[in-house]
């Protein structure tokens, strides 16, 4: 990484602080600084240098936005030449490397290099070897075969590190966000003409803008009334589009417009793409109902279960069979369907050990308290399975929560479903602020 100062860029003074260094651990100098890379965009360092070990390292934030397609960098690399392998490279957490000639690949989001560090192509390569031999030891004595080829691998790769074959250098970053320097200090990304980098630029797929949040996952998109996914907006550079969709819009369950009665309330869909985990909250916005609301709902037929819910913040939820009551509260807001919702508590309810029964295993009545406890979570999965009927209530002050009708049900039907509405009682007032600006703010 030292090899990165010798790029040519202007730069200017900037912060200067102390820090730790991750080499020996001893106090290093950092400075923060503004950098003009010609052929590239300004960019943001952190230039670190530790006195007692000598270590160095840039580590770079992008200043400005994104840039507005993708880019694909080809670096050719000829046998025994330094001053390519000492080329500057800068691979952001959105950018892939590649070594065709070996089949080696870093991933986005990869730390080898570190995302953010300002590099060179001899150094990508050798914090691969370093990264690779990383328990080693250990794996030799669980896998020697295993370890073996890893061995050679690292040989092989420190011998391109080396400069000792020839072969071709690849970044490709969706985000624009990459670049490789020109030779001897040049323009970055062949900005002048460069016969051993080639640059191609590439519009982003969607699932590319979906990784970087600049638009929403295809599962979150609207739906049309055929059950076709409504084109997302293209995105800008450096805009985040934050989709929010309308409670009329709400296609999380059944992926078709619901018909809904209630108002100023909005469901946020969050998705990662990297392990998966996926959020559908409900929120409420504007004014507060004059009323709060009771839905009560007979689960009798498998159709039932898929009914979408609408559960607030402000709901509780009570299972009158099984004696189950959870406050205002108990839960974040959540879109659903009542199969989900009831199967999920159970889930909860399961995995919590503060929940399960207490006392020593011995105790008098444990063993008792410890079958009753698995009693009561084998009927909430069978509710969620409809093994019987059951009755799912949803109270909410607020008046914020809603049960969809079933698949098939004719327009303006909801069988099974009774809602009343009640004047709050002054605790539940004083419970959401409301008590002492008198009434609540109409609806309109």
């Amino acid at each position: 990484m030292a090899g990165a100062e010798r790029a040519d860029s202007s730069s200017e003074g900037g912060e200067v602080n102390d820090g730790f260094c991750p080499e020996c651990y001893g106090i290093g100098r950092g400075k923060l600084e503004k950098r003009d890379v010609p052929g590239f965009r300004e960019i943001i360092v952190r230039a670190f240098e530790c006195e007692d070990c000598g270590f160095k390292a840039d580590e770079v934030q992008l200043a400005g936005q994104y840039d507005s397609q993708g880019v694909r960098l080809r670096l050719a690399v000829p046998l025994g030449d330094a001053a390519t392998l000492g080329r500057q490279v800068l691979k952001s957490d959105t950018a892939t490397i590649s070594v065709p000639e070996l089949e080696f690949e870093i991933g986005a989001g990869s730390y080898v290099p570190f995302a953010g560090d300002l590099t060179t192509v001899a150094d990508v390569l050798m914090q691969a070897c370093k990264n690779l031999n990383m328990n080693q030891a250990e794996r030799r004595a669980a896998d020697a075969d295993t370890a073996g080829k890893i061995d050679a691998f690292i040989q092989e790769l420190e011998e391109y590190a080396a400069g000792k074959h020839a072969f071709t250098f690849e970044v490709e970053d969706p985000a624009g966000n990459s670049f490789i320097g020109g030779s001897d200090g040049g323009p970055a990304n062949a900005a002048s003409g460069d016969p051993q980098l080639t640059v191609e630029r590439f519009a982003r797929t969607p699932a590319q803008e979906s990784r970087m949040g600049l638009a929403m996952p295809d599962e979150f998109l609207p739906y049309d009334g055929a059950g076709e996914a409504v084109a997302a907006p293209a995105s800008a550079p450096g805009r985040l589009i934050l989709r929010v969709e309308a409670v009329g819009g709400f296609t999380a369950v059944a992926r078709q417009p619901v018909d809904v009665f209630i108002h100023n309330s909005f469901i946020v869909s969050t998705a990662c793409s990297s392990c998966s985990a996926r959020a559908v909250e409900v929120r409420s916005s504007g004014g507060v109902s004059a009323q709060g609301s009771r839905l009560r709902l007979r689960v009798e037929q498998p159709a039932d279960l898929e009914r979408a819910v609408l559960q607030s913040a402000s709901a509780s939820i009570a299972v009158p069979e099984l004696e189950l009551a959870l406050s205002t509260g108990s839960n974040a807001g959540m879109a659903t369907n009542v199969g989900q919702l009831i199967g999920n508590l159970a889930e909860q309810l399961g995995s919590n050990p503060a929940l399960a029964p207490g006392g020593t295993e011995h105790a008098e009545g444990a063993e008792e308290e410890r079958a009753e406890w698995a009693s009561f979570l084998a009927s909430l999965r069978a509710f969620a399975k409809l093994e019987q009927p059951w009755t799912l209530e949803l109270t909410d002050p607020l008046d914020s929560s809603f049960i969809a009708a079933p698949a098939g049900a004719a327009e303006g039907q909801n069988p099974r479903l009774t809602r009343v509405m009640y004047d709050r009682p002054p605790d539940e007032n004083e419970h959401f602020g409301l008590a002492a600006g008198g009434a609540a703010a109409p609806i309109a």
